[in-house]
């Protein structure tokens, strides 16, 4: 409270302040709020969702901007965590890697597709996910790797599974025998 004395008048007005917090499902800071303070009534405020990596936005709070009222304003902004590409090598080639999928740093209820290969190239498998084979980075240059599967931009939290299957050989044909 600030209060002012004048003679002949008393003034006692409050502060108010606005706090933003980042947090998970269950409440979890995930990103450092922030707030604002010193302010009074009918003073306006605004808040915004930020991008907090490997987290997309799933909930914003129902006042994000507003007029302060008589007491402190509290903001929750929720995020969720960000799936990845499970990349599963062949037995014996190698150990199961995780690529967290890139936030998107325009908008933080949403992800990207690397644009970049982050799928290890192993002579003689062919990289797949969903049944579908992976498209190499640089066809003429198979050791830079497979660009990523299309990223679930309807489910962000979901995993994407990569595994590899045995290249098939193509055969030479047999040369006919004179009978």
């Amino acid at each position: 409270y600030n209060i002012e004395v004048v003679p002949g008048k008393l003034s006692i007005t409050a502060d108010y302040k606005v706090t933003v917090n980042y947090v998970d499902e269950k409440g979890h800071p995930v990103a450092p709020a922030t707030t604002k303070d010193g302010l009074k009534t009918g003073a306006d405020y605004t808040s915004n969702a930020i991008v907090v990596p490997k987290y997309y936005l799933i909930q914003s709070p129902t006042n994000p901007n507003g007029k302060i009222a008589t007491g402190d304003v509290t903001l929750n902004y929720v995020y969720r965590l960000i799936g990845k590409y499970v990349i599963t090598p062949p037995t014996g080639k190698g150990d199961v890697t995780n690529s967290i999928y890139p936030n998107d740093p325009k908008n933080p209820a949403a992800i990207l597709t690397p644009t970049t290969a982050i799928v290890p190239y192993i002579k003689g498998y062919n990289a797949v996910s969903g049944g579908k084979s992976l498209t190499l980075f640089d066809p003429s240059d198979p050791t830079k790797g497979y660009l990523a599967p299309t990223a679930p931009y309807a489910a962000p939290d979901k995993d994407t599974y990569i595994t590899y299957q045995l290249a098939t050989q193509p055969t030479t044909p047999v040369q006919p025998t004179n009978p």
